[in-house]
């Protein structure tokens, strides 16, 4: 990718578009149907909940997209 024009703008440029590429969290569904009764482990955090998640759906609770915190 190149750029013109004044290296303080190529600056801004750079410290935007890096931390998105190299900043990856890794994310995992807890919670398992039918009774679904969710924890995110130490570590992790609760990025979203949601009845069916990766699959199959709970008939009660919701499940938890846990994440990386970085």
């Amino acid at each position: 990718m190149q750029f013109s024009g004044s290296p303080f703008l190529c600056f801004i440029l750079t410290i935007a578009i890096v931390p998105t590429l190299t900043t990856a969290s890794i994310c995992r569904w807890e919670g398992t149907a039918p009774f679904c009764s969710p924890v995110c482990s130490d570590g992790w955090y609760r990025a979203d909940s949601s009845r069916c998640g990766d699959g199959a759906c709970c008939w009660t609770g919701v499940k938890y997209k846990c994440c990386t915190i970085d």
